[in-house]
């Protein structure tokens, strides 16, 4: 619950942060396209990611992230509900390693992908005219 947002903010509570899980905003990654396996130019539906930054989209699916927990130095639990092109929704449980601010590995379901960030003009088109801007989470 959100009971315990405030217990670090107590006087006298300065020090390291408390090592253990903490929920955060975001995933620390670059916004924009991101592609399984890092070959750019041979994106595809099935290859491609949108981190908006407020969640991972890919082609049949809207996603957006109801809780982020940092478990580990590099390793996010995620909650993500996402609405498929045909209407349904799903709720379902990801653990997200960031390798850096370019790359991470999705675990879901006892499967990994690696995916890698694509600037946008190093994609094939349609996604290299896209205009993913208002889809992006600003400050």
């Amino acid at each position: 619950g959100l009971g315990f947002l405030g217990v670090g903010f107590l006087p006298g509570c300065q020090g390291p942060a408390p090592s253990g899980p903490k929920l955060v905003d975001e995933l620390p990654l670059t916004r924009g396209y991101y592609v399984e396996g890092g070959d750019c130019a041979r994106a595809s539906n099935a290859t491609l990611t949108l981190n908006t930054g407020d969640g991972l989209n890919g082609a049949r699916a809207r996603c957006t992230f109801t809780r982020i927990e940092q478990v580990g130095a590099r390793r996010y639990d995620v909650t993500e509900r996402c609405v498929h092109l045909r209407g349904e929704e799903e709720e379902r449980a990801l653990s997200i390693t960031v390798e850096d601010q370019t790359s991470y590995t999705l675990g879901v379901d006892g499967s990994t992908w690696h995916s890698k960030h694509c600037p946008q003009e190093s994609l094939p088109e349609p996604w290299r005219s896209n205009d993913i801007g208002r889809h992006l989470r600003t400050e």
